[in-house]
């Protein structure tokens, strides 16, 4: 009998602790439209980002002030962690661009990574916008 109870305990708490495993990896929630700025050598540069998600998969689009909406591709959140890339058309032609970053604040609401652009380690800001209803 003592076998059996010390071989449930086991059980039960390898249950328990994959399930932590699992809640503590647990994606957030980061879909809806954030405002990512980029501090470049002419000032800020702002674009929406509006992302759709489906457990830690991302899909959505990226659409600077001044440029054409881009999609995203290969966007995953694990965690805290968010990376994703965007295919841009600059002057020598087409460049891919990936984006990683980790999810911050007390609501999840910001965003802070950075993404390589040429040479330069490039860094970024995102802010969750929140619908008011209006």
């Amino acid at each position: 009998m003592e076998k059996k109870l010390v071989a449930l305990f086991k059980v039960a708490l390898c249950v328990l602790a994959f399930g932590l495993i699992a809640q503590a990896q647990a994606p957030i929630n980061v879909a809806g439209i954030w405002i990512i700025t980029i501090q470049g050598p002419k000032g800020a540069e702002i674009s929406s980002l509006n992302l759709d998600q489906d457990g830690a998969h991302l899909k959505g689009s990226m659409k600077p002030e001044n440029g054409d909406e881009v999609q995203i591709e290969n966007g995953v959140v694990n965690g805290k962690s968010v990376t994703f890339s965007v295919t841009v058309q600059e002057q020598n032609g087409k460049v891919k661009v990936e984006y990683k970053g980790t999810i911050s604040g007390d609501t999840n609401d910001s965003m802070e990574g950075t993404f390589q652009q040429g040479k330069n380690m490039v860094k970024w800001t995102a802010k969750h916008q929140v619908y008011d209803g209006g």
